[in-house]
């Protein structure tokens, strides 16, 4: 700021004091930035100290309190006690593997499928079943809570399913399919069928099928991983069945 000429004060006498304080004519008093005190400042100095004592005491207290902690996550313990094998929830639908090439995909669907809530799995093909070792430390005990049904053909998993009076939806891109978030109720007693993770499903396979189902993608690539797809498949199911 500049000072104030003392041509455009009603008294020139009084120019002088009414120039603007520079940073040099401030002091600190516990933080907070005052003028120093001069005649006519002394009676508020007083006030400012209380003031800005109570401040400082103020953030000293709250920088002591401990945060609130807003979520915690669950122990093994607490996690444990919900666990219950003999009465796992299901919603009608399963899932069905066709040639998947890696046990570690396998194991992973069977941990998606215990999750979601799915009936069954079958698996044909070269599709690695359980008891096996690797199938396991991926669905660490789901492939033990989800029943499964192993068929070297497809053409015999698709004659158990008919028998169950189940319909065959395949998860594919073929020029038919409809997105899955199409799906609702009426398709909960479903079976979808998953292909090779390189090829998918072959046409001998989706001949045997009622209809296809798509997971639109958005990116440079065609298809999710299945065990991916198959989790995704999975919980909206889950999700239709329980908000009906």
């Amino acid at each position: 700021m500049e000072n104030i000429p003392v041509s455009s004060c009603a008294r020139p006498d009084m120019a002088e004091t009414i120039k603007s304080k520079s940073s040099s004519e401030q002091t600190e008093v516990y933080g907070l930035m005052v003028a120093k005190p001069g005649a006519d400042s002394l009676v508020f100095m007083p006030l400012l100290i209380i003031i800005n004592l109570y401040l400082y005491k103020l953030r000293a207290l709250q920088s002591d309190q401990p945060k609130k902690m807003l979520d915690r996550k669950l122990t093994f313990q607490e996690l444990e006690a919900t666990k219950n094998n003999s009465n796992r929830t299901t919603f009608g639908f399963s899932i069905w593997l066709h040639d998947i090439r890696s046990v570690h995909n396998v194991g992973s669907v069977f941990r998606s499928c215990d999750g979601a809530g799915a009936d069954k799995i079958y698996l044909s093909g070269y599709t690695p079943h359980p008891p096996r070792e690797d199938i396991s430390k991926t669905a660490l005990g789901a492939e033990k809570s989800v029943e499964f049904e192993y068929q070297a053909e497809a053409r015999l998993v698709s004659e158990s399913i008919r028998r169950a009076g189940m319909k065959i939806f395949a998860v594919e891109l073929t020029h038919a399919a409809k997105p899955y978030t199409e799906l609702d109720a009426e398709d909960l007693s479903s079976v979808f069928v998953f292909g090779n993770e390189l090829s998918g499903l072959p046409q001998d396979v989706l001949d045997l099928c009622d209809g296809a189902v798509v997971l639109p993608m958005n990116g440079i690539k065609h298809s999710l991983n299945v065990s991916v797809a198959a989790g995704i498949i999975a919980y909206r199911l889950a999700h239709i069945a329980q908000s009906v």
